[in-house]
């Protein structure tokens, strides 16, 4: 089963890759109403400190599973993808968030769920800093 991109909407806080002491924010939604894994590509801009979350305002558990990445194209199971951490889980109708300094050149945040959830809209954040 092939991963479904969630669009990443920059803030209107991204910098140049020049800049890289200022922070980055982002963040993506996709519609809770299948159990394929959804994935948001972060390019870290020479960033290292990730502060990544996932509201989930559906009436299902989802799990979220952070990777690193050498290309914002190579997908999970590809040569230099590798886990970070482990996974976090957003309960129902809750919100979570994870911290990870470990430096990638992408990260990607790939979320879940076991089963098919009613249909709400969930948010993906991701902050980058120095």
């Amino acid at each position: 089963m092939a991963d479904t991109a969630i669009t990443r909407v920059p803030s209107g806080h991204d910098v140049s890759y020049r800049q890289t002491v200022m922070p980055s924010y982002s963040s993506g939604t996709f519609l809770a109403d299948d159990t394929d894994y959804h994935v948001l590509v972060l390019d870290s801009r020479g960033k290292r400190f990730l502060t990544y979350g996932v509201d989930n305002p559906s009436n299902k558990d989802l799990a979220i599973t952070l990777y690193g990445s050498p290309s914002e194209t190579a997908g999970v199971g590809d040569a230099g993808v590798f886990l970070i951490g482990t996974s976090i889980t957003a309960l129902a109708g809750n919100y979570i968030y994870d911290t990870t300094d470990d430096g990638f050149i992408y990260y990607i945040v790939r979320c879940k769920f076991a089963e098919v959830p009613n249909e709400s809209t969930v948010t993906v954040y991701a902050y980058l800093m120095q």
